[in-house]
């Protein structure tokens, strides 16, 4: 639930300006989550072709009031596929002597893109499907109750004395020495 939570909130926040979270790692790579006009881009970056050794490894956030709709932005490469407001872009090259880039070699950019909507949906249902699924199987009852009401049958060996049912063989009691739910 918090995870919709989350979401829905920088989905608000996203019509408002952009909030990237990237990671660096030692190696010039990149892996970035920007939200901005109601979309979101994944991206992970191999070869990072911006690379800065003075910057600091790990995570980092930042926000500003740029608002930049990822699902209509156009990107000049031939690899993108669009699907409604989804799109997967790939962009590859090689580093160029005066760019700047962790190792010689090619780099790579893949980003996908998604409304944050279908991401807020996506993470509400599955929040929702937890507490009906929980909700659905009921409490967790530990040996020595009975599987039908629940009443602690510590003190008898044969019926529940709450709803009568046997305490014996796999009707009412609990002979197991793990806990069990019960609908």
């Amino acid at each position: 639930m918090l995870l919709a939570v989350v979401v829905g909130a920088l989905w608000f926040r996203s019509y408002n300006g952009r909030d990237m979270l990237r990671y660096h790692t030692a190696g010039g790579n990149r892996i970035g989550w920007i939200s901005s006009g109601g979309s979101v881009a994944v991206e992970v970056h191999t070869n990072e072709v911006y690379y800065d050794p003075r910057r600091p490894r790990g995570a980092h956030w930042d926000a500003d009031g740029y608002v930049q709709d990822f699902r209509v932005s156009e990107w000049t490469t031939p690899t993108q596929w669009r699907l409604g407001s989804f799109r997967l872009v790939i962009n590859r090259g090689v580093v160029s002597p005066g760019q700047a880039s962790a190792r010689p070699g090619g780099w790579q950019n893949s980003v996908v893109v998604a409304p944050l909507w279908v991401c807020f949906a996506v993470s509400l249902a599955s929040a929702l499907l937890c507490a009906w699924r929980l909700r659905r199987l009921g409490p967790v009852r530990g040996p020595g109750f009975c599987r039908v009401c629940g009443y602690d049958l510590r003190a008898t060996k044969e019926r529940c004395p709450e709803c009568g049912a046997e305490v014996n063989g796999n009707h009412a009691g609990s002979t197991s020495l793990t806990p069990e739910r019960v609908a």
